[in-house]
């Protein structure tokens, strides 16, 4: 008996392989995407959170630094902006601004 019939025989269709594949079935029951909850404490009033960064203006010889202050809740309690004369290098223009 020849591979097709005995698979025809068995109820299958004959593909070969078809009896590899695996089922994309979902169980009854079985969500299909979990939903998870995330819990965000309250920030501490005594934290505050500093951020600097640095821009170089090739075409204008000259560099940027720029420093903001925010406490714990977002709002800004100081801020600086600065054009400095062309560091070295990227390294020396963020150590600058930090």
């Amino acid at each position: 008996m020849e591979p097709t019939q005995q698979n025809q025989s068995k109820g299958d269709s004959g593909t070969l392989g078809e009896e590899l594949r695996p089922s994309l079935a979902v169980p009854y029951g079985v969500p299909l995407a979990t939903q998870q909850t995330y819990h965000q404490e309250a920030a501490k009033k005594s934290l505050l959170k500093t951020n600097f960064d640095g821009a170089v203006f090739e075409d204008l010889g000259v560099a940027g630094i720029s420093v903001m202050v925010q406490n714990s809740f977002g709002k800004v309690l100081a801020a600086l902006s600065k054009i400095i004369p062309l560091p070295s290098s990227i390294v020396a223009l963020e150590t600058i601004a930090a």
